[in-house]
């Protein structure tokens, strides 16, 4: 039997630059006289199609579950079908980006249309949309690094374009699977001049709210991203320095983060908090005097900030505390003497006391050398410590991740701005290709550590050239 049903497909624009997110609107009505019984528009039902054909022949197919493929997770057939029933004039929408289900799409004119399964060997096809994609020059790019190690935490960038009509922020999401994958990458707002971005890490995979903050001039702002789409944007009143990365949005929609001032040969530390109901709270937790180096910052399971940081070549590490940052604690942790420091803060799960514990890993480089240690800071100890020999001279550490078992992998940048990549118990290797300088010919190299629970489970390295993103896996990883 026959039904009168049509499949309409709309985009929300005709113009995309490379990788933005491509929103469809797909809805299925029935102009029949009879309710009729369909299958649900669900990623486990899988019943929704997409053909994708440029203007050069290239054609590209598919369906809800192809992020779920292209992760390596593989499509999953649902356990029990489900079922929606449209009665005479009703329909049922769903809301598609293409940019997750298909690889990045190549500059061209493209044209789209949808298929819905109405049986196993029939088909409903939706009228065609066209939109055009265009070449995307990246300026800047910072990727929100979780160091708490939520396995299944996406990977959060802001980045900027800059072209003809000027300069406009996006903000990216990648999968923790597979970090070369976009889940979304939206436009935020425009932007003219800025000293840094930042983006917040949610604290739930599942929360509508969180935050960008950019800097300009003095003025520090803050914009709320609800759905993907930015709201509100607020101004801090007052000088406080800048933002320190990273920052989070709690499950309550509470922006949390850290900012320093330096004035002179003094720096300040302060605590910023932005209420959901938009109200702020900024108390200053540390002041000092000297010279600060590296820091790492990271938000424990009560969502209180923890900072290791370097001053006159000496480790600290400060904890604050109170749900209004009412008291600090400050202990000495390392004087390095000569060495350079790279430092580090994390949370893991200790067997031993069943719980989670924050512990700092500071790597100390001399010459042809490193030294990477791991630091328990409830009880004060040294947990391990790897030698780290170095082929080459003249290395400066650039980013450092951590694996499962705590062990490090390096990326470093010689002289010439070649970028090496180092684990401690590899030998060095090239991380770029031959005539890749930074910081002239490419910016914003990144290490992303992909989830140990996925068959990519791995080092990879991302890096912008000729305005565009590149993906390199570097080191397969194995729990």
């Amino acid at each position: 039997m026959s039904y009168k049903l049509s499949l309409k497909l709309d985009v929300n624009k005709n113009l995309f630059i490379e990788s933005e997110s491509i929103k469809v609107c797909l809805t299925i009505y029935n102009a029949d006289i009879q309710t009729i019984r369909l299958e649900d528009l669900t990623i486990s039902n899988n019943p929704v199609f997409f053909k994708i054909v440029n203007r050069s022949g290239q054609e590209f197919t598919c369906s809800l579950q192809s992020l779920r493929d292209r992760d390596g997770v593989g499509e999953k057939p649902p356990l029990e079908k489900t079922w929606v029933e449209l009665k005479p004039g009703a329909s049922k929408t769903i809301n598609v980006d293409l940019m997750s289900l298909l690889p990045k799409l190549p500059i061209n004119v493209y044209e789209v249309m949808a298929y819905y399964r109405t049986s196993p060997l029939s088909f409903l096809l939706s009228n065609k949309v066209m939109f055009e994609v265009l070449k995307m020059n990246c300026i800047y790019a910072k990727t929100t690094m979780d160091y708490t190690w939520y396995d299944n935490t996406p990977f959060y960038t802001v980045w900027v374009n800059e072209d003809k009509e000027g300069r406009q922020l996006f903000s990216m999401v990648n999968s923790a699977n597979a970090p070369q994958n976009v889940i979304s990458n939206n436009r935020v707002t425009k932007v003219a001049e800025f000293k840094e971005i930042l983006c917040s890490l949610p604290l739930t995979l599942e929360q509508e709210r969180r935050h960008i903050i950019w800097t300009e001039g003095h003025m520090i702002n803050v914009g709320v991203i609800k759905n993907g789409e930015l709201t509100s944007v607020e101004a801090l009143s007052g000088e406080y320095g800048v933002p320190l990365s990273p920052s989070i949005t709690t499950e309550y929609g509470e922006l949390k983060f850290l900012t320093l001032l330096k004035r002179g040969n003094d720096f300040h530390f302060f605590f910023v908090r932005v209420l959901p109901s938009d109200e702020v709270d900024v108390k200053e937790v540390f002041k000092g005097t000297g010279s600060i180096g590296q820091y790492s910052i990271i938000f424990d399971k009560n969502r209180l900030p923890h900072v290791a940081f370097t001053l006159d070549n000496t480790i600290f590490y400060l904890r604050i505390g109170g749900l209004f940052n009412k008291g600090f604690e400050l202990r000495e942790i390392f004087k390095a003497n000569d060495s350079k420091i790279f430092v580090k803060l994390m949370e893991r799960f200790s067997v031993v006391d069943r719980g989670y514990k924050v512990i700092l890993n500071y790597t100390l480089k001399e010459g042809d050398k490193m030294v990477s240690n791991s630091f328990d800071l409830v009880d004060f100890k040294h947990l391990s410590n790897y030698y780290i020999p170095l082929e080459i001279e003249d290395l400066c550490i650039l980013q450092m991740v951590l694996d499962d078992i705590n062990s490090p992998y390096f990326l470093l940048v010689d002289e010439d701005g070649n970028l090496w990549f180092k684990g401690a118990k590899d030998g060095i290797e090239r991380a770029t290709l031959e005539g890749e300088r930074y910081p002239s010919n490419i910016v914003a190299p990144t290490l992303l550590l992909s989830s140990r629970y996925n068959v990519n489970y791995g080092v990879y390295l991302r890096y912008v050239k000729d305005g565009d993103f590149v993906y390199r896996k570097l080191k397969t990883l194995r729990v």
